[in-house]
């Protein structure tokens, strides 16, 4: 089970897996290629990005729902996006 981190402040939802890592690397100081999972709202807060290291390539995790992420938890469906490799 890796280690799982929540990216608090809201982010542009335009930028793929690449570019949510390096936002990940430069705002948190964190290594992305260390198999951590790292968690990203937009600013409604009814999508997830979800951004790991796997293997050879970052994978993304996507879910968009009708309302809020905080009160629709309980029937989050993921959509696996490869992403490179």
């Amino acid at each position: 089970m890796p280690k799982i981190y929540l990216y608090r402040a809201p982010v542009d939802f335009k930028k793929q897996a690449n570019g949510l890592a390096l936002l990940v690397e430069q705002e948190l100081d964190h290594d992305t290629f260390s198999g951590a999972l790292y968690a990203l709202t937009n600013r409604q807060r009814n999508k997830i990005k979800c951004v790991i290291w796997e293997d050879n390539s970052f994978v993304m995790y996507y879910w968009s729902g009708p309302t809020k992420v905080d009160t629709y938890l309980s029937s989050i469906k993921l959509l696996r996006i490869w992403v490179g490799g």
